[in-house]
């Protein structure tokens, strides 16, 4: 094998492996093979035409090009270009897996916030898929990405290798945490409010409760599990010797939760402090509860004893 074949070698390995890059971090699709596969035809054709008229011209002037351009420095440089630039990008490829609805994804390098990044993007459709491509260096960079719905995830970019993030197997689905309000207190929930905080939040969080709606969901959306209906009617028959009419009244008043999304989330063993303040300012609950690992809990307040602190 004479040494322009070799070089020619060199450089088909070189286009093959950046082509396989590319297609790892970058994507590709249909129209962009259809262009490569256009040229590669209509390349053919010259050559066809080539070897037919004046082939031995042609194929001299092809070869002295060729030289020229798989000359040794010229490879060398192609590499090490190739290998510094590669080094320096990396991609993370979330799959839904099986998990629909739409879920919002941001990814973050460590020690800046999500704001900071730009807007985020939205994965789709149980069979979806979403690529971030980022910065990183040779040695690698940590990032956190942040999946609607899930906990915060933290990973290290490494070059030319990525990663896959399947949102089925990969991330911990954050807890919908429900807080029944005990019927004792239905009647004073017209512009009274709760109060939840935590140990380690800047700030407590404060969400205004409405008539008829006795119950507050933390955390990310989800529906009442069936089997709690016939839990929380059963609680009501023993707990109360209200007409059937009123304890059903109650049970609805449940099945309607005030909805709100706690920023930072709510997480498994985390401690909730959660009071309640009716219209006119008198604290009827005050109740410390502990966030499990089950996806969807359910928690029934007490209300405050007389002489609680």
């Amino acid at each position: 094998m004479d040494s322009l074949a070799i070089r020619v070698a060199l450089l088909a390995v070189l286009l093959f492996a950046l082509n396989a890059w590319t297609l790892r971090h970058v994507g590709s699709d249909i129209r962009e093979l259809a262009t490569l596969n256009g040229f590669t035809v209509f390349l053919a054709l010259v050559m066809g035409w080539v070897e037919k008229h004046d082939a031995e011209r042609w194929r001299q002037k092809w070869q002295d090009a060729l030289r020229h351009t798989t000359a040794t420095p010229v490879l060398v440089s192609l590499y090490l270009l190739a290998i510094i630039g590669t080094s320096f990008v990396s991609s993370v490829t979330v799959l839904a897996d099986g998990i629909s609805g739409g879920t919002e994804l941001h990814l973050t390098p460590e020690g800046r916030q999500r704001a900071e990044d730009g807007p985020g993007k939205q994965l789709n459709g149980p069979s979806g898929s979403v690529r971030f491509v980022r910065l990183t260096n040779p040695f690698g960079r940590p990032f956190y990405l942040e999946a609607s719905g899930f906990q915060r995830q933290s990973l290290t970019l490494m070059p030319w290798k990525g990663s896959t993030i399947s949102l089925k197997s990969d991330l911990v689905r954050l807890p919908s945490v429900f807080l029944r309000i005990p019927p004792t207190l239905h009647s004073l929930l017209a512009g009274s409010r709760m109060v939840v905080s935590s140990e380690g939040w800047s700030r407590a969080f404060e969400i205004p409760m409405e008539a008829e709606r006795a119950a507050v969901q933390l955390g990310p959306s989800a529906a009442i599990p069936e089997a709690w209906h016939a839990e929380w009617r059963s609680a009501l028959r023993t707990a109360h010797e209200a007409p059937e009419a009123l304890r059903e009244s109650f049970f609805r008043h449940w099945l309607n939760p005030v909805r709100h999304e706690l920023l930072p989330p709510v997480v498994p063993g985390q401690t909730l402090r959660i009071e309640l303040y009716t219209a006119a300012n008198i604290e009827v609950v005050r109740q410390q509860v502990v966030v499990g690992r089950e996806p969807v809990q359910d928690i029934s307040l007490l209300r405050k004893s007389q002489g609680q602190p």
